[in-house]
């Protein structure tokens, strides 16, 4: 009977003392998990900060006089071309984080990697039509453009500081 009792205390403890280092095991992992999302969406959100800054402040010349200027008479011109368009090209360019890390994306709580597939999305296509509308001349549609991704990005930096801070706590 003493035989049967420490056999099963054996096996009890040799269970709890498994039991016990993967739990150890998980929460290390859990907690490196956090870290690496925390870390993620803090690049992300660095990566649309800028955008939103190229958005707001270099491609702020759409939502003044001198745009229609130079949509009318600078074509082919330095000024034409350095304050549109290479803000445009710097927009599609400066998605270097975004792209990759895509794979890692799914990490991402919730819904935050559609929202950044959706973002990223919309800023390739409303800069191809910004690209088409200065080559018509269509100021107010370049100014249209520039404030909805301006929005869309304030949202999706929201999002991104929310799911940092939510990684954070864990």
């Amino acid at each position: 009977m003493a035989d049967l009792i420490g056999v099963v205390v054996g096996g009890l403890v040799g269970f709890l003392s498994a039991y016990g280092m993967e739990e150890l095991k998980r929460r290390a992992e859990k907690k490196e998990d956090c870290k690496r999302i925390a870390r993620l969406t803090e690049i992300l959100y660095e990566e649309v900060e800028q955008l939103a800054e190229l958005l707001a402040v270099d491609l702020a010349i759409v939502d003044s006089d001198e745009l229609g200027f130079i949509l009318d008479y600078g074509r082919g011109t330095e000024e034409y071309d350095g304050k549109i368009n290479a803000v445009i090209g710097r927009l599609r360019e400066n998605t270097r984080i975004y792209d990759s890390q895509a794979s890692s994306l799914l990490g991402l709580p919730g819904y935050l990697p559609n929202a950044m597939v959706r973002f990223y999305s919309r800023l390739e296509v409303n800069c191809g039509k910004m690209g088409e509308a200065v080559i018509r001349g269509d100021a107010s549609l370049i100014s249209e453009l520039r404030q909805l991704l301006l929005v869309e990005a304030e949202v999706l930096k929201g999002d991104l500081k929310k799911a940092k801070d939510e990684a954070c706590a864990c």
